[in-house]
C-alpha cells in the first residue's frame, strides 16, 4: 500500500508527463494544421454521431416491431398502440 507522499508524487509526475506531451504535441502542428485537424475530427464526429443514431433507431425500431408482434397474440387495442408510440 501506498502512502499518501508516493500518492501525491505519482499524481505530480503523471501529470507532468501529460502536460509534457500536450505541449509537445501542441509545438508539434502550425495553426493551420490544427485548423485541418479540427475539421476532419468535426466531419468524423459527425458522421459516427449519425451512424449511432441511426443504429438506435432502427434498433428501437426492431424492439418496438417485436413488442407489438408479442402483444398481437395478447389482443392489444389500438390505443394501446398509439400510446407506446406506433404510427
Amino acid at each position: 500500500m501506498k502512502s499518501m507522499p508516493e500518492k501525491i508524487a505519482d499524481s505530480a509526475t503523471h501529470g507532468g508527463w501529460l502536460v509534457g506531451l500536450l505541449l509537445g504535441a501542441i509545438n508539434y502542428f502550425s495553426p493551420s494544421e490544427w485548423m485541418v485537424i479540427g475539421i476532419f475530427v468535426g466531419i468524423l464526429s459527425s458522421v459516427i454521431g449519425c451512424i449511432v443514431g441511426i443504429w438506435f433507431r432502427c434498433r428501437r425500431e426492431r424492439l418496438l416491431k417485436m413488442y407489438l408482434i408479442d402483444r398481437s397474440n395478447k389482443n392489444i387495442s389500438a390505443q394501446d398502440v398509439d400510446l407506446i408510440g406506433g404510427e
